[in-house]
């Protein structure tokens, strides 16, 4: 069978991006808040805007490989070569 919940969630190298995505995208429901005085829950599902939370998860998997697997890794190495063409 197929992986389970604790099992994804125990993943660091799929938690870290994932919590940095969601991160990247609640400031931006909080800069909206913030710059235009208006709560706008739909800036959260939206693409586009600062931060960038494509460049957000490719950061946090770029180091999070770094810090997990080493430098040497072809994780990293393959994590570090996507992190360069999406920023």
């Amino acid at each position: 069978m197929g992986p389970n919940v604790a099992e994804l969630l125990s993943n660091k190298l799929l938690v870290i991006p994932t919590a940095a995505w969601f991160i990247a995208q609640l400031i931006k429901v909080f800069w909206t808040l913030a710059t235009e005085r208006t709560l706008s829950p739909s800036v959260f599902v939206r693409a586009g805007g600062m931060p960038s939370a494509h460049s957000a998860v490719v950061t946090a998997l770029t180091v999070a490989c770094g810090k997990i697997l080493g430098v040497e890794s072809p994780a990293f190495a393959m994590a570090a070569i996507l992190a360069a063409i999406v920023m």
